[in-house]
C-alpha cells in the first residue's frame, strides 16, 4: 500500500464568502486552496519508485494541517466584526487507486476542521467543529458503468473555501446530505445517460431559515456525428421536486439541447441549454418558466497553464424569503500558471446575479443582488522525503454583495497562513 505525504502551507485574507449548498449534486471545483487538497506535486516526476514493484490496488492519504489568518467580516453581515482565527484541519481519503478500469471500485473520505476565534463575538455562538463525510461506489463494465455519490456536512458556518460560500445563506449552521446515482451505457455512436438524487438542507432552529430538499431524476441521450467524430450532441429532460419550507413544493420540468466537444486533449467545450416549466404545489402559486443554462471550457495553453471557464443560468426557491424564488446567472474563472522556480500562480474570479420574484400570490418581490469575488495565491510546492511533500501558498481574496436592500449588503477580505501534512 503507498501512501504520499504533503505539506500545505497558505496565506489568506477573507472576503465575504458564505457557506455554499449546491442543489442536487452540483459540485463546482474549488477556487481556493482547499484542505487536504491531492493535487500532484510534479505529474512529470513522481519520485524513484521500483517498476518490478506491484502498486498495492488501494491507496490511503492522510493529512492535517495548521492556519493563521485574519477574516475582516467573520458574521458576514453590514456591520461585520473583524477577527484573526486559526484553523487546525485533518482527514483521510482512502479507496480504489483505479476507478477507470473494469471492475469494482470505492473510495470514502472525511475532512475535518477546528476553526479557534480571537473573542466570542467574532466567533457568533458558531460551534467551532467542520466535518465532512463523503463516499464513492461504482461498477466498469465493458459498456456500462455505475456510480453513486453520497456526502454529509455539519455545517456550522466557519468554512473559508471559495466553493463552499453561499450568498444567502451565508453563515447559517445546517446539516447538508447529498446522493446521486448515475448510469452510462455506451451506444455505437454515443451514449445513453441516466441519472437521480436528492439533496436536503435541514437548518439549526435558531437560523430562522427555511430547510430545503430537491430530488430529481435525468435522461440524456448523446450521439457522436460522423463528420465531427470530436463532438457530442444530446437531448435531455430533468424533472424533479424543489420542497422548501415557506415555499411550498415545487415541480420542475427541464427538456434541455446539450453538447460536449474535445477539440483536443488540452482543451475541451460542455454545455447544456433548455426551457424549465415550475408549477407550484399550492393554492395561489404562480407556475413560471425560465431560460437555464450551464456551461464551460476547460484549456490548457501552455504545459504550465491552465484556464477553466464556467457559466450557468438557473432557479431555485429562496432558504430566506417566504413565496419567493430566485434566478441565479453566473460566471467563475480560474487559472493556475507554473513560473520559475516551482512557484504556481492561482487566480480566480466569479459573479452572480440574482433576481427575486414572487411564486404565491400577494407577495411583493423585487430583491436584486450583485455578488462578487476575486482572489489570487502564489504557492510553493516542496518534496521533503519519498513519503512527505509539501507545498506554501499566499493568497488573498475578495468578496462583496451589493444589493438594493441594503440590510442585506456585505464586503469581506481575507488573510493568512496555512501549514499542512498530507502522508
Amino acid at each position: 500500500m503507498k501512501y504520499d505525504l504533503r505539506i500545505l502551507v497558505a496565506l489568506a485574507i477573507t472576503w465575504n464568502g458564505l457557506p455554499a449548498s449546491a442543489p442536487a449534486g452540483e459540485t463546482p471545483d474549488h477556487a481556493f486552496p482547499s484542505y487536504g487538497a491531492k493535487s500532484p506535486i510534479d505529474p512529470k516526476n513522481p519520485g524513484d519508485h521500483d517498476i518490478l514493484a506491484t502498486a498495492s490496488p488501494y491507496r490511503v492519504d492522510l493529512f492535517s494541517g495548521l492556519t493563521y489568518l485574519y477574516n475582516s467580516n467573520t458574521t458576514q453581515l453590514a456591520n461585520g466584526t473583524g477577527a484573526s482565527v486559526g484553523i487546525f484541519d485533518f482527514g483521510f481519503d482512502i479507496g480504489s487507486r483505479d476507478q477507470q478500469s473494469p471492475g469494482g471500485f470505492w473510495n470514502f473520505d472525511y475532512n475535518g476542521q477546528v476553526f479557534m476565534y480571537e473573542d466570542a463575538l467574532s466567533r457568533a455562538g458558531r460551534d467551532s467543529l467542520e466535518q465532512r463525510l463523503g463516499t464513492r461506489l461504482g461498477i466498469n463494465g465493458a459498456k456500462t458503468s455505475i456510480v453513486f455519490d453520497a456526502s454529509y456536512h455539519a455545517n456550522n458556518g466557519n468554512d473559508v473555501n471559495f466553493e463552499k460560500f453561499d450568498r444567502e445563506a451565508r453563515r447559517a449552521q445546517s446539516d447538508d446530505y447529498d446522493f446521486d446515482i448515475r448510469l452510462v451505457r455506451e451506444l455505437p455512436r454515443g451514449s445513453f445517460e441516466l441519472g437521480a438524487g436528492h439533496s436536503f438542507r435541514d437548518f439549526r432552529q435558531a437560523t430562522f431559515l427555511n430547510d430545503g430538499s430537491r430530488t430529481y431524476g435525468d435522461a440524456a441521450w448523446y450521439y457522436e456525428p460522423g463528420f465531427a467524430p470530436k463532438t457530442q450532441l444530446g437531448l435531455g429532460v430533468e424533472a424533479g421536486v424543489d420542497d422548501f419550507d415557506r415555499n411550498f413544493r415545487q415541480d420542475y420540468v427541464t427538456p434541455s439541447f446539450r453538447w460536449r466537444y474535445r477539440l483536443s486533449g488540452k482543451t475541451s467545450f460542455y454545455g447544456s441549454v433548455g426551457s424549465q416549466f415550475r408549477e407550484i404545489d399550492a393554492p395561489g402559486g404562480i407556475d413560471s418558466e425560465a431560460l437555464v443554462y450551464r456551461g464551460g471550457m476547460e484549456w490548457a495553453a501552455t504545459g504550465k497553464t491552465s484556464l477553466n471557464l464556467e457559466f450557468y443560468r438557473d432557479v431555485s426557491p429562496s432558504y430566506v424569503l417566504a413565496g419567493e424564488s430566485f434566478e441565479n446567472t453566473g460566471l467563475r474563472l480560474k487559472s493556475t500558471h507554473q513560473l520559475p522556480g516551482r512557484f504556481v500562480l492561482g487566480t480566480h474570479a466569479g459573479y452572480e446575479r440574482a433576481d427575486y420574484f414572487a411564486t404565491m400570490t400577494g407577495v411583493a418581490s423585487g430583491r436584486q443582488d450583485d455578488y462578487y469575488r476575486l482572489g489570487v495565491d502564489l504557492s510553493h510546492p516542496m518534496r521533503l522525503t519519498d513519503k512527505l511533500d509539501g507545498e506554501c501558498t499566499l493568497f488573498y481574496n475578495y468578496n462583496e454583495n451589493q444589493s438594493n436592500l441594503n440590510f442585506v449588503e456585505f464586503d469581506q477580505h481575507l488573510v493568512g497562513i496555512r501549514f499542512g501534512l498530507l502522508y
